[in-house]
């Protein structure tokens, strides 16, 4: 799994300027750009990413509280500031705890320095999880009982409410959990294609694409099916051809 990098900035020409620095690198990565704070928002409930890289005032409001809060989510996500406010410097360390302060105007061997080796530890940790989820199963707790559940054999997981809903081939368990929290538990199969569905790629059997506004996701031998959203479709198409050439 490429690391993914979110970069946040209300200017084009910036998020630009480190987009051509990332690229420079010759790594393999996923780079998304937000411009505002909801879009921010957005993206995180969307997918999970491994590096944030964010001005630390925006349209005159600091950043801080937001990546706290992304925090809360992701804790181990890598934060790098690049910023042109100084002053703020102990506060970014100490309530974000960010990986690196870089001061502008950016200087491209300091900032490539520091993302260099964050996507280093990114792919080194990755490759560790994905060595140890091919090992284990899932273990979720609910009503006092705890379940212990094959990840070959999940389908699919849904968000309802504050229940996520996990349909496998022997039935179907609760757990009271976030889908990105799962998410995080399990390997490199899982796709979340849906803010409300995270989908085992290995055990879908077709997709319907005939909805404008999402499509479904069918499994073999089951009657329940995935949503999958419009803005996910050619990623996961893109997924499941991936997939089938391994």
């Amino acid at each position: 799994m490429k690391p993914k990098i979110l970069i946040y900035n209300d200017s084009q020409l910036q998020r630009q300027n480190l987009i051509d620095f990332l690229t420079e690198l010759n790594m393999p990565m996923e780079i998304y750009e937000s411009e505002n704070e909801e879009d921010v928002l957005k993206k995180i409930k969307e997918q999970k990413f491994d590096a944030m890289i964010s001005d630390i005032m925006i349209k005159k409001e600091l950043t801080i509280n937001l990546i706290k809060k992304i925090r809360e989510t992701y804790p181990s996500i890598y934060i790098v500031f690049v910023s042109a406010y100084k002053d703020f410097i102990m506060d970014a360390v100490a309530e974000c705890h960010c990986y690196d302060y870089i001061s502008k105007p950016v200087n491209k061997e300091r900032f490539q320095g520091t993302m260099k080796l964050i996507l280093e530890r990114v792919l080194e940790e990755n490759s560790i999880h994905k060595e140890e989820s091919n090992q284990k199963n899932l273990i979720v707790n609910y009503n006092n009982q705890s379940f212990i559940i094959p990840i070959d054999k999940i389908l699919f997981i849904e968000q309802c409410g504050y229940l996520s809903i996990i349909h496998t081939l022997d039935g179907i368990y609760r757990c009271v959990s976030t889908l990105i929290r799962l998410y995080n538990e399990l390997n490199d199969d899982f796709f979340l294609a849906h803010k409300s569905f995270l989908v085992n790629i290995k055990n879908v059997s077709h997709v319907s694409y005939n909805r404008r506004t999402s499509g479904d996701i069918f499994f073999d031998q089951y009657d329940k099916t995935a949503l999958l959203s419009v803005r996910k479709k050619s990623e996961f198409k893109k997924a499941l051809l991936n997939y089938n050439k391994q």
